[in-house]
């Protein structure tokens, strides 16, 4: 398994993200690629960081963290 970053401003990643959530979670609670680019756009004063995990080049996994403001 390889890990890289998230690019928050990759389409790839967003639909990828989109993707195994809807999986993992079902129709019920599925998500867009525009849903995860929109709650993952630059705020200022928030920082955001995340890793994609692939298994032969396709995406397997991802994690995504925005630490609390004070």
């Amino acid at each position: 398994m390889e890990l890289i970053p998230f690019d928050l401003k990759m389409e790839t990643h967003h639909a990828a993200a989109a993707a195994l959530w809807t999986a993992a979670c079902g129709s019920d609670l599925a998500i867009t690629p525009a849903f995860v680019a929109f709650n993952t756009r630059f705020s200022t004063g928030v920082s955001q960081a995340g890793q994609l995990a692939l298994e032969d080049e396709q995406p397997v996994g991802f994690i995504l963290a925005t630490p609390p403001t004070n």
